[in-house]
């Protein structure tokens, strides 16, 4: 009686068994999603990927890939480990396999979902992912869109053909995808008559549109711009556009009152810039402590800060992957990744260090944000100094409570220091250069404007430890910041040759 019933046992369990057998030898298909996946620029995205019916992919080999290049995959899971030899550097430090080490929900699971991690405009488009048992081959395509809003609107008019009409025109920049343009009127209707429409990429791949639209004013008190990405994110804005010669007394009452405005706001806004530059300080409560000076420094006090000048390069083992480094003094940013697999890299910010870091003593270096030949200008960059214990490897504020101190720039906020909980902002400043000077002893860092000789701003209570120059070009352009050389810094400033000998021997 017991063979029998261990007989009938035996059977089962084969029985069972020979389903299990024949999907892991090829009855399975890799399923994905049909809709395109979506991400805002900056973050993180998983893109799906599994095997149906589920079962265990982890003895499997695991594949993902840009079509058409199947042959050449961005991220390998083989031998149940990571080929560290990818194919696309741009992606190293970026992409994981969702599913490695999650037990029954991962690749035991048939999860071969992929992580990809600060994305940028260059990830959108089509990925494959591909599961290979030896014996059964299946793959899946799915799209990803990264989206950016871009700038508010900027609308302007001009007299059209005739006087009867304008000629509007709209232009926003910074976007991804590819995003729609509307005009309409006061009531919301849209207008589809006697317009144009063009669209640009620059390098980045970011999209300008612009479009014109010939309106009569009469039809509508107000004209609204509208672009707008497909998920429905916009930005919009509104003009009142009137023909030459149309209520001129009108318009000239508008204008006085305007004019009158905008005069006793001058006034208010001379008076208080006055008034603040009789104060010697601005103290924020709380860790952050900072000081605003605008009064030129004496020559003699110049000197003294050139006399701290020093000499470094900047260190390609922590640049971000897309930071170009040449003759070790200039970083830009571009398009195409660099080959690094140092540990000490920033994974998210495009960031870098300097070589030499500073615990003790008084430090001085300038920055170049203008090219003195072509005088371009850069459209945003960030300068200061990292606590040797600030994050690199994941994406955090750069702020002074994760061990930052900045002055920075960006086309539409103008200058500011990242002081909390709100920034510091300097209205209209321009600067060819930034002067930096290091306290470690009183763990200050101050900003200078080396041209007009000019004391900025000041953080106060720095960490104590170990300080690292800080540099990041932006990446809205290509143009390089430029650590300044010391020769020539000591040079323009100290006229006794004694003191430029003996800064640059304690300084070589």
């Amino acid at each position: 009686m017991k063979r029998k019933y261990a007989g009938a046992l035996i059977c089962m369990l084969t029985a069972l068994a020979v389903p299990l057998s024949a999907a892991s030898a090829g009855d399975f298909s890799v399923s994905v999603p049909s809709a395109p996946v979506s991400v805002w620029l900056g973050d993180s995205v998983t893109l799906p990927c599994s095997v149906t019916p589920p079962m265990d992919v982890s003895p499997l080999e695991v594949g993902w890939y840009r079509p058409p290049h199947h042959h050449a995959p961005f991220l390998l899971y083989k031998d149940r480990r990571i080929d560290i030899n990818l194919h696309e550097p741009q992606y190293w430090g970026r992409v994981f396999l969702v599913g490695l080490g999650s037990g029954v929900g991962g690749l035991e699971g048939g999860n071969a979902s992929l992580s990809l991690r600060n994305v940028t405009v260059a990830d959108s488009g089509e990925y494959g992912c591909y599961v290979n048992s030896g014996r059964w081959y299946d793959t899946g395509s799915i799209s990803l869109q990264v989206n950016k809003l871009g700038s508010i609107p900027v609308l302007s008019v001009h007299p059209g053909v005739g006087g009867q009409q304008v000629n509007v025109s709209c232009v926003s920049d910074g976007w991804s995808p590819k995003p729609s343009l509307i005009w309409r009127n006061r009531e919301g209707r849209e207008l589809k008559d006697q317009q144009g429409l063009f669209y640009s990429t620059d390098p980045q791949g970011l999209v300008t549109v612009s479009g014109w639209l010939l309106f009569s004013p009469s039809d509508s008190g107000w004209l609204s711009c509208t672009v707008s990405l497909s998920g429905g994110d916009s930005r919009e804005s509104r003009v009142a556009p009137h023909t030459p010669g149309t209520d001129e007394s009108v318009g000239c009452i508008a204008r006085f009152i305007i004019l009158l405005v905008l005069s006793v706001s001058a006034i208010s806004v001379v008076t208080v810039l006055f008034i603040r530059s009789r104060k010697t300080s601005l103290t924020n409560s709380g860790k952050d402590s900072v000081e605003l000076e605008t009064k030129a420094l004496l020559a003699e006090g110049w000197k003294d800060i050139i006399k701290h000048a020093v000499n470094f390069e900047l260190d390609n083992e922590t640049a971000h992957m897309h930071l170009k480094i040449s003759g070790a003094k200039s970083v830009s940013f571009t398009l195409e990744s660099q080959n690094r697999t140092s540990s000490k890299v920033f994974t998210h910010h495009p960031c870098v260090l300097g070589k030499e870091g500073f615990s003790s003593g008084q430090h001085y270096w300038e920055v170049e944000v203008e090219d003195p030949v072509g005088r371009e200008v850069k459209k945003a960059w960030r300068v200061g100094v990292a606590a040797a214990s600030a994050p690199r490897h994941f994406y955090v504020p750069l702020s002074t409570e994760k061990g930052f101190w900045l002055f920075s720039y960006d086309e539409a906020k103008g200058c500011h220091a990242n002081t909390h909980p709100e920034e510091t902002v300097f209205r209209g400043l321009k600067l060819k250069g930034l002067g930096v000077l290091l306290d470690c002893d009183e763990h200050t860092v101050s900003f200078y404007d080396p041209e007009q000789k000019k004391l900025l701003f000041i953080h106060r209570e720095l960490r104590k430890g170990r300080m690292y120059p800080l540099f990041s070009p932006g990446v809205s352009d290509h143009h390089p910041l430029k650590v300044c050389d010391l020769k020539v810094l000591i040079s323009d400033c100290l006229d006794d040759t004694d003191d430029m000998d003996r800064v640059l021997e304690s300084n070589s």
